[in-house]
């Protein structure tokens, strides 16, 4: 992996969160999945988003869609 990839990681356990709720489109049953609490969850979210700039998410009550940055990812 490129110097310059591994700066842009935030966390690979952020990343295995996104890939989670990307294939469950939602935080509950990726929640139960993982064995982990819905607002850690969020918080590793929002730090990856912070991280990349960029919403990854959109938050539709209570699933979420992909965004455009999301799909990139």
């Amino acid at each position: 992996m490129s110097e310059r990839l591994r700066r842009q990681i935030y966390s690979p356990a952020a990343l295995f969160l996104f890939e989670t709720l990307a294939d469950h489109g939602g935080f509950r049953v990726a929640t139960r999945e993982l064995n982990v609490t819905q607002p850690s969850v969020s918080y590793q979210i929002k730090c990856l988003e912070r991280h990349l700039r960029c919403l990854l998410f959109e938050r539709l009550g209570r699933s979420i869609a992909l965004t455009e940055g999301g799909e990139t990812l």
